[in-house]
């Protein structure tokens, strides 16, 4: 099975990034601590051996940014209004181009053990959904096949973005 792994990323803008820690931590300090996260998790995405890419919250300097950063990695803007367009959207384009799965990871999970995504990707292999759960009620990490599209689109309709509720909502989606 064709799969691609797509992390899900801004560029680490001063004052865009980390915003509920700012307070405890500069805005600076924040789009730091941001840059060496996204860093870590595109390091551990690239050990598992498969495509990777990258889709990027489309704001000024972005494209620069990742393309400095990650030259050799294939990298796309996310489009959409909201969180679940976005990722329906990088989904039907990376189906479009051929791959029987897409598993698409936050890049605000720098410790996420490689095992956790190694899973995730044997996972996605066997069943048409996969979520990992976050402890704060939503997901670091979705999975589907291209068979369960587009009916697993649905799972991104009408979530209650960044609440406690997002993965709740979403488990009970047709």
């Amino acid at each position: 099975m064709n799969v691609a792994l797509v992390v899900f990323a801004k560029p680490p803008l001063r004052g865009r990034v980390k915003t509920r820690m700012h307070g405890a931590l500069t805005p600076e300090a924040a789009a730091r601590m941001y840059e060496a996260g996204l860093r870590d998790i595109v390091a551990r995405v690239r050990m598992l051996g498969i495509s990777v890419q990258i889709a990027y919250v489309d704001m000024p300097g972005g494209d620069g940014f990742f393309a400095a950063a990650f030259p050799d990695i294939p990298r796309f803007a996310q489009v959409g209004s909201d969180l679940g367009a976005r990722m329906a959207a990088a989904i039907e384009r990376l189906f479009r181009s051929g791959r029987d799965a897409v598993v698409i990871v936050g890049a605000d999970v720098p410790t996420l053990p490689i095992a956790y995504l190694e899973e995730a990707l044997v996972a996605v292999r066997q069943t048409s959904l996969v979520f990992g759960p976050a402890e704060d009620g939503g997901y670091y990490l979705i999975g589907v096949q291209h068979d369960a599209w587009p009916s697993a689109e649905v799972v991104f309709e009408g979530i209650p973005w960044s609440t406690p509720e997002v993965l709740s909502h979403s488990l009970t989606r047709p």
